[in-house]
C-alpha cells in the first residue's frame, strides 16, 4: 500500500483513469492494447447491428465505423499514442500502434465488402478515409498545440 497524505491506496498492476487503461510502468503499450480490445467489441456488436437492420449502404456503414470503433481505436490518444509517433512505429505493423492500423483496415473492408488483399493505400481511396496513425497523429497535434498555446499566455 501507498500512503498519500494520510489516505492509503492499493498497489494495482493497472488502473483505469477517465477511461484510459494505465499500468504501474506507464507503458504505452497497455492502453493499446486494452483500446484494441474495445474496439473489437465494438466492431462486433456493430456487425450483428448491421446484420439485423440490413443496411447495406456503404456510406452509412462507414460512418457508424468511424463512430463507433475509430473512436476506440483513438481513445486517450493524448495520453499513450506519443510514444509511438515519436519511435517511429507508424509505419510498421507490429506492436500495438500497428495492430490498431490492421484492425482498423480490417474492418474498413468488412464495411465496404472490398476484397481482404486490397492494399492500405487503394483502401484509404477508395472509402476517402485517412489511415487510423493520421487520427491519432492529429489528436496529439491538437491536445499539445493546446497545452502549448496555454502555457504561452
Amino acid at each position: 500500500q501507498i500512503v498519500v497524505d494520510g489516505d492509503s491506496y492499493r498497489v494495482v498492476p493497472e488502473f483505469r483513469y477517465l477511461g484510459v487503461y494505465i499500468d504501474r510502468a506507464g507503458r504505452p503499450s497497455t492502453v493499446a492494447a486494452h483500446q484494441l480490445q474495445a474496439a473489437k467489441g465494438s466492431f462486433a456488436r456493430l456487425c450483428t447491428y448491421l446484420g439485423t437492420q440490413g443496411w447495406t449502404l456503404i456510406w452509412t456503414r462507414l460512418v457508424l465505423y468511424e463512430v463507433y470503433v475509430r473512436t476506440h481505436l483513438t481513445f486517450g490518444a493524448p495520453t499513450w499514442a506519443a510514444a509511438y509517433l515519436r519511435r517511429g512505429e507508424i509505419s510498421s505493423d507490429r506492436g500495438p500502434l500497428g495492430l490498431l492500423s490492421i484492425t482498423y483496415r480490417q474492418g474498413l473492408r468488412t464495411m465496404t465488402g472490398l476484397d481482404g488483399y486490397t492494399r492500405g493505400a487503394v483502401l484509404y481511396i477508395v472509402t476517402l478515409r485517412w489511415p487510423v496513425e493520421v487520427a491519432l497523429a492529429k489528436a496529439v497535434y491538437r491536445y499539445y498545440k493546446g497545452i502549448t498555446e496555454d502555457m504561452s499566455r
